[in-house]
């Protein structure tokens, strides 16, 4: 047997790597799991102790034979519980009295070592647990606990406990405070940490006010945080997406119960959410995980990719491609509209996203998932090209004006020409913080339309200046886009939104204008013999916003099977440093290796762009964000101030696009 079990070991646990990869975030219950799961994979996993089930307030009901002022102990009768251990200390207390709740194979002989002051009642219904808690002058408990539910039950109730020195108990008990420890398995231990118990004094407030702090509001407040910052920092489109999930996720009204004896670490996992039916009960938003949108994405990616380096650069006679693709064009050629989709994807995501946030939350969400990958990204693609001939020279200004994401506003070159979609989403994030800022959200039907009716104003008198003002029109020109998604997730709180239906055809007017204006100005720049037909991508972008009004009324389709979701939501992760990487540095090892077979030199060009995206992630990205996470709190640091600063909840991280 035991070389079987060593020749598999190295194969079960190399599967047991790959099956959590695909996990969004482990939760664990204790510091004791939390150590575990460092040991076993290598991840730091956020503390959140369930709560406290048993309700003081609740009905009680005596139990008979039983008086007041007795030792408790509550727990399984199996072997690590140790219930044999306290059994045998009060076996050796003749005068003292004992009272076991809890069935199980111990049971006959932990019978056999009780003394006649311990009772062993078995199972007891959950008032009787309510009166034994209440009655009970200390609680016992010499278990290996993950968690150890028992101490933070008891202190509920008013009781001191004495336990083991190992585990869950860590958490739930401090020395002095709420009880004591004992440090071995021994009756003699045992003892004298009841004795210590018995001879202190303990405020019933104290003990109350601890065991609190693992009640269902503080587990609820705990757990909704951390799901926020776990599932809620997710990327469509375009963009940074270091949990390998662009869906959102359904954080509505937890249950006012859970099982008794659940898993002791909880695991985000996505998949399990669907979507459909009508509107939400009241005070619920409905956040539906959407596989298809993974599938999306990629796929709008490869024909980004593709439509740079194969087509758009030789078509206007740049310079820089200097290899021809001219077989694909009546494809490729209409690539321009794909940025746009991605503007529809991010407002449905961003709104979704955000509810329960901050604006320091979105903010601190926003430094940490854009900045660390694009600065990365931006320097080498600077170095790459600086000096390249095809290339306008670009000095030492233009890189940090990039760096800082000034380039609009200075007029200034972008270093990689597909920046300016990053432009465009920093700005709608902009947007969406000022509402946030001025407490408005909830007006959200009024600022949208406001904001339609201010941005199309803007852009129309902005629509043949230059320099920074012609920029800004032209960032304006997408609001339409991002309001399409807004306009998908309210379909999806409430499928009968009149506001919502009243406001797509307007939008997707809007959309289908600025996808035709996008043609005739990239169409003005085309070589003679290249040309565009305008209403081509001004139909496809209609036809994606039919899409996504279909997979927001529906939900998820079933044809993405949970296996493949894993898949197409790890390729989906790598879309934000494909996009920022590919087209410069792509088109200089294109430039390197022209004499190769185009078909196999895009291939592989094209593979390399992948291979160093997934390392900028798993080597950069991910050790970035979690030095910063340490580093930036969670809450927007409290002003020094004469009186204490106010609350502030729990920060959601909003998914970067």
């Amino acid at each position: 047997m035991r070389l079987a079990a060593g020749a598999t070991r190295r194969p079960l646990l190399a599967w047991d790597r790959r099956a959590v990869a695909g996990i969004d975030g482990f939760i664990a219950n204790s510091t004791e799991t939390a150590s575990r799961l460092r040991e076993a994979y290598g991840v730091e996993a956020p503390v959140v102790p369930p709560p406290v089930l048993v309700d003081p307030h609740g009905v009680q009901e005596p139990v008979p034979g039983v008086d007041p002022g007795f030792a408790l102990v509550v727990a399984r009768l199996i072997a690590y519980k140790h219930v044999d251990v306290v059994v045998e200390a009060f076996a050796r207390r003749p005068h003292d009295r004992l009272v076991v709740v809890g069935d199980g194979p111990e049971a006959d002989r932990i019978r056999a070592l009780a003394g006649p002051g311990t009772t062993i009642l078995g199972m007891v219904d959950e008032p009787q647990l309510r009166w034994l808690y209440a009655h009970a002058r200390v609680l016992v408990s010499a278990a290996y606990e993950d968690f150890g539910m028992t101490p933070a039950e008891a202190g509920a109730f008013g009781c001191p406990v004495a336990v083991l020195r190992h585990g869950g108990h860590l958490d739930t008990v401090v020395e002095g405070a709420s009880g004591t420890f004992f440090d071995t398995l021994e009756p003699g231990a045992v003892s004298e940490a009841v004795d210590r118990v018995d001879a202190a004094a303990w405020s019933t407030e104290a003990l109350q006010a601890h065991a609190a702090t693992f009640n269902e509001a503080a587990f609820t407040d705990r757990l909704r945080s951390l799901a926020a910052d776990l599932v809620g920092t997710d990327a469509l489109g375009p963009g940074p997406d270091p949990l390998h999930q662009p869906g959102a996720v359904a954080i509505g009204p937890l249950p006012r119960r859970a099982p008794r004896g659940s898993s002791p670490m909880a695991v985000i996992d996505r998949t399990s959410l669907g979507g459909g039916g009508g509107a939400p009960p009241p005070g619920t938003v409905r956040k539906v995980r959407l596989p298809e949108l993974d599938v999306i994405r990629v796929l709008a990616s490869i024909e980004v990719v593709l439509w740079h380096l194969t087509f758009s650069g030789w078509a206007m006679a740049d310079a820089a491609h200097t290899v021809k693709f001219s077989a694909t064009s009546q494809i490729i050629r209409y690539g321009y509209f794909v940025p746009q989709l991605f503007f529809m994807v991010s407002g449905l995501v961003i709104m979704g996203a955000i509810q329960n946030a901050t604006p320091w939350g979105f903010f601190r969400g926003r430094v940490i998932r854009v900045v660390p990958l694009f600065w990365l990204l931006c320097t080498i693609t600077w170095v790459v090209s600086r000096n390249h001939h095809h290339f306008e020279p670009l000095t030492w200004q233009a890189y940090l004006l990039n760096m800082s994401f000034l380039t609009s506003i200075a007029g200034g070159p972008f270093i990689d020409a597909v920046y300016w979609t990053l432009t465009v989403e920093l700005f709608f994030y902009g947007t969406i913080w000022l509402a946030m800022c001025s407490g408005q959200l909830h007006r959200l039907r009024t600022l949208l339309l406001g904001w339609l009716v201010v941005g199309g104003i803007v852009e129309l008198l902005t629509l043949h200046a230059d320099g920074a003002l012609g920029h800004f029109g032209f960032l304006m020109r997408w609001n339409c886009c991002f309001a399409i998604g807004i306009l998908c997730w309210m379909l999806q709180q409430d499928r009968r939104d009149r506001f919502a239906w009243a406001m797509l055809p307007l939008c997707s007017l809007l959309a289908f204008r600025a996808v035709w204006l996008v043609a005739q100005e990239f169409g003005a720049y085309l070589q003679p013999g290249q040309h565009l037909h305008p209403w081509v991508g001004a139909v496809a972008i209609q036809l994606c916003v039919v899409l996504m009004v279909a997979l927001a009324l529906k939900g998820p389709t079933g044809w993405v099977s949970d296996r493949a979701a894993k898949h197409w939501a790890f390729a989906g992760a790598l879309t934000y440093p494909v996009y920022l990487f590919h087209e410069n540095v792509g088109l200089v090892a294109m430039d390197r290796f022209h004499w190769v077979n185009k078909w196999l030199l895009v291939s592989v060009v094209f593979a390399c762009v992948v291979a160093f995206a997934w390392l900028a992630t798993e080597f950069w990205e991910k050790p970035v964000i979690a030095w910063l996470k340490r580093r930036i709190p969670a809450q927007r640091p409290a002003r020094r101030t004469s009186t204490p600063p106010p609350d502030v909840p729990p920060a959601a991280l909003p998914p970067a696009a």
